[in-house]
């Protein structure tokens, strides 16, 4: 028997309903899932995550309340996370006496629906909303809920992330015996991974954040010890060679007498001595920066007049190098803003290596020029240069640009960097060019008096 047109048109009819129906259950389970997506991107809490979670989920599927319970580390007890502000729950949290934060449920406890979702990683169901919360409240004391609401469907649900179970959640539904839907059953078993992803990815940012925490801690320590074990090391080894150096000055009186063999034995020493006590100097002014304790007063102070001292005392370190050395001073503009003792520093690193990096038979300039309120002062020399692809180095701590000519030059590594650094705390700058085996110039900025 033919089906007729009015049966036809019934059945096509039915058939666009239900596609239509899945059609909106479908958008439907996207735009939670999307709401889930947009809590779990924003936001870096367990409490806050879980807490906005379950009042989407109860409000989207409509149902009356929720509550999250997660195993905050291995074997602990089920903690719980978050609850809807309903007066359901207000009534019952108020039977349990205890804050929802203190509220943790033993795994041993075989009564709790909670521990046995958890246990068995299936959901579960209960008309009896006791099952939920024993042992915080006893099953006498909820009998006027359910005696005044009627009968409550509880349904839990494992929170999923693979084959690991990182928690639960309990949803109310207020239907008497009614089923879910085979929507709300197939959005709710998509949920338990969805949530999972959740709570996985702000525990494992809190896991991560808890190990950087502690490496950067770590790091500090380290830094911390290394400063103080080079500070004090500096500082105590400053006095003994003090004293030599203070020996070196008197025997130096005396050493035109001595015999050529000796004579060259103790320029030796002397020299020696002079390098110990530019590295102490250097390393304690390193560890004062980097702890934040080196003191930089500023006054005004006569460049030339620096310039000129540290001329006179280098000339003997010249004529060994065979450098001369010749300057050509603003004496208009001499008076700049700085640490005097510092600003000597600065110019002895740079005559210093001026004289040192540079050719036999060489020359090393020092001149200034004053510009837009700042002195510039260049130190140009004739020397080896610096190699194009260590430029970027110069001023690092302990770099030393190893090239021919500069093998037995000795050094620390430091001086540039303690220049630098000193400058900066001074409020000026330094730069510098090169080319190799022509010369480098540096110079460097402060501001005039």
């Amino acid at each position: 028997m033919q089906p007729t047109p009015q049966t036809q048109f019934e059945d096509i009819t039915k058939e666009l309903y239900t596609k239509n129906v899945d059609l909106v259950n479908a958008n439907k389970t996207l735009e939670l899932i999307q709401k889930l997506y947009d809590i779990m991107i924003s936001s870096y809490s367990l409490n806050d995550v879980s807490q906005r979670s379950i009042e989407t989920i109860t409000q989207s599927l409509g149902f009356s309340d929720g509550i999250v319970v997660l195993e905050t580390s291995p074997s602990a007890p089920l903690s719980m996370v978050a609850i809807t502000q309903t007066e359901i729950n207000k009534t019952i949290m108020e039977a349990c006496n205890i804050h929802v934060s203190e509220m943790k449920f033993d795994m041993n406890n075989s009564e709790n629906l909670l521990v046995k979702v958890f246990s068995t990683h299936m959901s579960e169901s209960s008309h009896d909303i006791w099952r939920v919360w024993t042992p915080y409240v006893k099953q006498d004391d909820l009998s006027g809920i359910n005696t005044a609401l009627g009968t409550q469907n509880i349904l839990v649900y494992p929170i999923i992330l693979g084959d690991k179970v990182l928690g639960c959640f309990a949803l109310t539904m207020a239907r008497g015996e009614q089923k879910l839907t085979e929507f709300e059953a197939n959005t709710l078993t998509r949920l338990t991974t969805v949530f999972g992803l959740a709570i996985d990815r702000v525990k494992t940012n809190l896991e991560l954040q808890e190990t950087e925490k502690r490496e950067l801690e770590k790091a500090k320590e380290l830094l911390r010890l290394k400063d103080e074990f080079v500070f004090i090391a500096t500082h105590d080894l400053r006095a003994p060679v003090t004293a030599i150096s203070g020996f070196v000055d008197i025997i130096s009186d005396k050493s035109a007498t001595f015999q050529p063999d000796i004579q060259e034995d103790f320029n030796a020493i002397k020299q020696s001595s002079e390098r110990l006590k530019q590295l102490i100097n250097d390393l304690l002014e390193v560890a004062r920066s980097e702890s934040g304790t080196i003191q930089v007063v500023t006054e005004d102070v006569n460049l030339v007049e620096i310039v000129d001292l540290v001329k006179k005392q280098q000339e003997p370190f010249a004529n060994t190098f065979g450098v001369t050395v010749t300057t050509a001073m603003d004496q208009s503009h001499a008076t700049v803003k700085a640490d005097k003792a510092k600003l000597t520093e600065v110019v002895e690193n740079l005559i210093s290596n001026g004289i040192k990096y540079n050719h036999s038979g060489g020359t090393l300039n020092v001149s200034s020029v004053e510009k837009d309120g700042f002195l510039e002062v260049s130190f140009a020399d004739t020397g080896f240069g610096i190699p194009e692809d260590k430029k970027a180095q110069v001023f690092q701590k302990f770099f030393r640009a190893h090239q021919t000519g500069t093998e037995n030059i000795n050094g620390t590594g430091l001086g540039l960097f303690v220049v630098r650094m000193l400058l900066e705390k001074m409020g000026g700058t330094i730069s510098f060019v090169s080319e190799e085996n022509k010369g480098t110039t540096f110079t460097f900025r402060l501001p005039t008096a």
